[in-house]
């Protein structure tokens, strides 16, 4: 349950955050043992000196989609 709700928002995620008409990408590969899942998109990503906040609860790259 725990794993279908990790890709679920990860999906989600890619597709709230993505630009209007822009694409989203999942893919899963065999990786040693287990798997590899990938999820891309075309949004707007995270600057890379944002990218060690990106465990933070609630944190937003783009604050026009804040709740607050």
């Amino acid at each position: 349950m725990l794993l279908h709700e990790i890709i679920y928002n990860l999906c989600d995620n890619a597709i709230k955050y993505n630009r209007p008409g822009g694409e989203v990408f999942v893919s899963v590969a065999p990786c040693g043992a287990g798997a590899s899942l990938t999820v891309r998109d075309t949004g707007i990503g995270i600057p890379p000196g944002e990218t060690d906040r990106i465990f933070e609860r609630f944190y937003r790259v783009d604050k026009s989609r804040s709740k607050a």
